[in-house]
């Protein structure tokens, strides 16, 4: 009786690279937890962990250019980087809010941020780090072809959000 060979469709080789993508940012978390700084996380291992096997992936195998293949359109990006910093800023009110409402909570640590510049501009940096680096992996790239496998985008967006979650 003779064996078929399973040749792996493209979502399952994606599927392969977000797997990969988990098993070494768990490991990098086992080996050193919090102990580097946090700016070494988002700015260098955390995009040479997330990003690089995506680049890899989409340049070797795909053959297509990164950013169109992420569905990264420079069409309306103001407009997008507008509505996200003003829903940045509500729940930064609210964030805010709940600590000031909250009996006992002292809000001077919250507002003393804002008495640093540098510090607030780090916090903003740090933000947008971490955003395009779990963005390019979980919506970018996961999202993108889970969506062109199956046609729905419904349920390819719960996968990819519980895949996010993982």
């Amino acid at each position: 009786m003779s064996k078929q060979r399973h040749e792996p469709s493209h979502v399952e080789k994606s599927l392969n690279i977000w797997a990969i993508v988990l098993i070494i940012w768990s490991i990098y978390r086992a080996k050193f937890g919090t102990s580097l700084p946090l700016w070494f996380d988002e700015f260098i291992a955390k995009p040479l962990v997330f990003i690089l096997p995506v680049y890899l992936f989409i340049k070797y195998i795909e053959k297509t250019a990164f950013l169109k293949s992420i569905n990264f359109i420079k069409k309306n990006i103001l407009k997008e980087i507008f509505i996200g910093l003003i829903i940045g800023i509500t729940f930064l009110f609210m964030l805010y809010f709940g600590y000031s409402s909250k009996e006992g909570v002292q809000v001077t640590n919250f507002v003393n941020i804002f008495a640093k510049p540098w510090y607030l501009i780090y916090i903003i940096l740090i933000s947008f780090a971490t955003s395009i680096s779990e963005e390019v992996l979980s919506r970018g790239f996961i999202l993108k072809r889970l969506y062109e496998t199956s046609k729905n985008i419904y349920t390819s967006s719960i996968f990819a959000s519980i895949l996010f979650f993982f």
